[in-house]
């Protein structure tokens, strides 16, 4: 059983019985398998909190926070350009419906050479688009009244949406890809390293490119209720001042780590050895500017612990063609290969993800 997309872990824990730090494997075919804790059976009104999409959920289904329709720009905003026009255009064909059904609802003759549901509705499509070609036009005051209020309308909802495609238009996207997960090994002996690799989709460059990356870890407090608390993780190169092609991001695991529980040592056959702490996301956010737009850009990507490929290295996605311009294939950027080559690498006893 593979991790689902959307994992759920709930905030109000209790102890497993007989279960501690030191004696819960990493097994990533296991919910929950990587926590020495199991989600709480009488937390029937407890907060669920999705890892991936930072939504919170409650049992019932009902999200927390603003609701769409108190956050309506904000909710377009983040539609693709084709549910966007969806929803238009569906309001377009009610908004001109309703309309449609007041002036069939008027006395008989209030709009000339109207004798049908479907004339009407035409006539609302003209009314609210300003184009009127002589044939059909109200002559009551009840049809007088709804043209004027539709004509409202359509003068609200046509300064709305230049309004927002402007602004979808206008706004710069990064198009930042990650790589799908991360992987964590450690080569010719030397110090453990959690890698994960972005690349850049545009021609463009992006300036002033800066990385962060944290950690959310479950903490006891002195209370003893647990509370998760983000740490930040130290890269060892986390700016790049002019960011076009990919970029291949590197963490050390030494005892300054967030992720390093028992400190380093080494085993019998000379191989570094850590234990790695049970962490419930990666959190890693991208920013710069664009040079084309010279405005902010910014991406995120989250990571969970069934992300994580112990002993692997990700495969070169740069390559020179035959004139000799440097290649970027995007679509290998999450490839790996496992290092098999035992005098360059740490076995893979040597992780050890509590």
């Amino acid at each position: 059983m593979q991790y689902r997309k959307n994992q759920y872990w709930n905030l109000e824990l209790e102890e497993c019985p007989g279960a501690s730090s030191s004696s819960v494997p990493f097994d990533p075919s296991r919910r929950n398998s990587s926590m020495p804790f199991a989600p709480s059976r009488r937390g029937r009104k407890s907060v669920v909190w999705d890892v991936r999409h930072k939504t919170e959920v409650h049992p019932n289904g009902k999200l927390y926070g603003k609701l769409v329709s108190s956050d309506l720009f904000h909710f377009f905003f983040r539609l693709h350009f084709f549910y966007v026009f969806l929803l238009l255009a569906f309001g377009y064909v009610v908004t001109n419906l309703f309309f449609a059904l007041m002036y069939w609802f008027s006395p008989h003759g209030c709009v000339t050479h109207s004798d049908s549901l479907g004339r009407m509705y035409f006539f609302s499509v003209y009314t609210f688009s300003t184009v009127g070609y002589g044939y059909m036009a109200p002559t009551c005051l009840w049809a007088h009244v709804w043209t004027t209020v539709e004509t409202f309308v359509s003068i609200v909802c046509t300064a709305m949406a230049t309004s927002f495609f402007f602004a979808k238009i206008s706004k710069p996207d990064a198009k930042i890809v990650f790589s799908s997960h991360c992987v964590l090994s450690s080569r010719n002996g030397s110090m453990p390293r959690l890698e994960f690799r972005i690349a850049n989709e545009r021609t463009s460059e992006v300036v002033e490119a800066k990385v962060n990356c944290s950690v959310a870890l479950l903490e006891e407090l002195e209370d003893g209720s647990k509370t998760i608390r983000y740490h930040p993780m130290q890269l060892e190169r986390d700016f790049n001042p002019m960011f076009s092609l990919s970029w291949t991001l590197s963490h050390k695991l030494n005892e300054d780590s967030p992720l390093v529980e028992s400190g380093l040592y080494t085993s019998s056959s000379g191989e570094v050895v850590t234990d790695i702490k049970p962490f419930i996301v990666i959190v890693v956010s991208f920013t710069g500017i664009d040079d084309i737009f010279a405005q902010g850009v910014h991406a995120r990507k989250r990571y969970i612990p069934a992300d994580v490929r112990k002993n692997e290295v990700f495969e070169n996605i740069l390559h020179l063609d035959d004139s000799g311009q440097m290649q970027l294939r995007v679509s290998d950027l999450s490839k790996t290969r496992h290092i098999s080559d035992t005098s360059s690498t740490s076995c893979a006893s040597s992780w050890s993800i509590r």
